[in-house]
């Protein structure tokens, strides 16, 4: 509670099913590890709706304003489905070069970032989401990447890891990496080289981040 007692807001998301539609397909076995998000969505709703959990901040009446933003879509094959090559418009008016189409949970992430700041005014966000397998290839599953613009708030959310047992270790965000998500034909590209790929989706999001937030 007092780790956090002055953040404004907080932002969740979810791809509740992701097939990989167009050329960029998951593997049958990686979509029966489907249901971990399932499972994801009910622990990052936890802290904040109170239907879920009778530590939700909102039975507890903790004295800080939250907000909770679920982006719940489906990724799947179809007719219309996102192709590589395709150029889409974001909420922000941002343009983005499909480069794989299995990267899509971002697009959803940006757009909800965006909305966050639009339709309330926050001063703080704190994004939890599975972005991406990469990270993981790193760390495995003894501590979660975290990135962050904000000093002070990386070292609250480090600090709270510890007490709670889910340990995070921060990573970097430059103009360096954030320079490989550039596109010569939008404004950004939907995925990075295959090196560092939790830094430039990380870079990514950034892109939607209003100044000062």
């Amino acid at each position: 509670q007092s780790g956090f007692r002055h953040i404004r807001r907080t932002y969740l998301d979810l791809i509740s099913f992701a097939h990989g539609p167009g050329a960029d397909r998951k593997a049958a076995a990686q979509l029966f590890r489907r249901l971990r998000q399932h499972c994801i969505f009910c622990w990052t709703k936890s802290p904040v709706f109170p239907d879920h959990d009778d530590s939700a901040a909102a039975l507890q009446k903790l004295p800080v304003n939250v907000v909770g933003v679920v982006g719940l879509v489906e990724n799947m094959p179809s007719g219309s489905a996102t192709r590589p090559g395709d150029i889409v418009r974001s909420m922000s008016g941002q343009t983005v070069e499909i480069v794989n189409t299995d990267a899509e949970g971002r697009l959803v992430l940006g757009d909800c970032l965006w909305y966050i700041q639009e339709k309330f005014g926050v001063k703080k966000i704190i994004d939890v989401a599975t972005l991406t397998g990469s990270t993981m290839m790193t760390f495995g599953f003894e501590y979660a990447g975290l990135f962050a613009n904000d000093d002070k708030l990386a070292a609250e959310l480090t600090a709270c890891g510890e007490t709670s047992g889910e340990k995070l270790w921060r990573l970097p965000i430059n103009a360096e990496y954030d320079k490989l998500m550039d596109s010569d034909i939008a404004d950004m590209k939907n995925t990075g080289p295959r090196l560092a790929g939790g830094i430039t989706a990380a870079c990514f999001l950034q892109r939607f981040i209003k100044e000062g937030v």
